[in-house]
């Protein structure tokens, strides 16, 4: 029994990635197509498919759920910033401007999702991210008081197309610089 076909974007270099269903109905993921009584489900083409790598029209090779990955863990690893802000905020009556003034060692703010964080005004956190994810990739997360002032919300941008939120590559790459 043969299904819709899917397509799936996987971290390679080069080569085909095929979709098989065994007879036991579990499917399995093979760089060679299916043998014997294996259904082929899908068979996907694909090269230079690395997280975050691009081509020379900055097409990004990533799914989207590679990307959406990638972004989470980005952005809750800057939870702890996020918290020193606001703690920040509201004991000081005003924003802070450096890591350094909440406590944090700018050289040591760094993961396998995040190269370098800034703060930059208003409270705003600026992360470069590493290759990986994309080329002079950019997470921004902003605060923003609301109810009466008494607590924050936070909106998230980012420079990488095709991400849940896409704003301007060049404003982006000035607050990091």
């Amino acid at each position: 029994m043969l299904m819709g076909a899917l397509c799936y974007v996987v971290p390679a270099s080069a080569g085909t990635l095929y979709k098989c269903k065994t007879d036991s109905g579990k499917f399995v993921y093979k760089d060679k197509p299916c043998l014997g009584t294996d259904a082929e489900i899908s068979k996907k083409e694909y090269k230079n498919t690395a997280l975050g790598s691009r081509q020379s029209a900055g097409e990004v090779f990533v799914s989207k759920h590679q990307l959406k990955s990638a972004l989470a863990s980005a952005l809750a690893e800057l939870q702890a910033v996020k918290i020193a802000i606001v703690e920040h905020l509201f004991m000081n009556q005003r924003w802070p401007t450096s890591l350094a003034s909440m406590g944090f060692d700018a050289a040591n703010m760094k993961s396998s999702n995040i190269e370098q964080v800034r703060i930059g005004s208003n409270g705003k956190i600026s992360a470069l991210l590493p290759p990986h994810i994309g080329h002079n990739a950019i997470l921004e997360v902003t605060p923003h008081l609301v109810m009466d002032q008494t607590s924050v919300e936070w909106k998230t941008s980012t420079n990488i197309p095709d991400s849940p939120s896409n704003t301007d590559a060049t404003e982006l790459s000035n607050t990091i610089n």
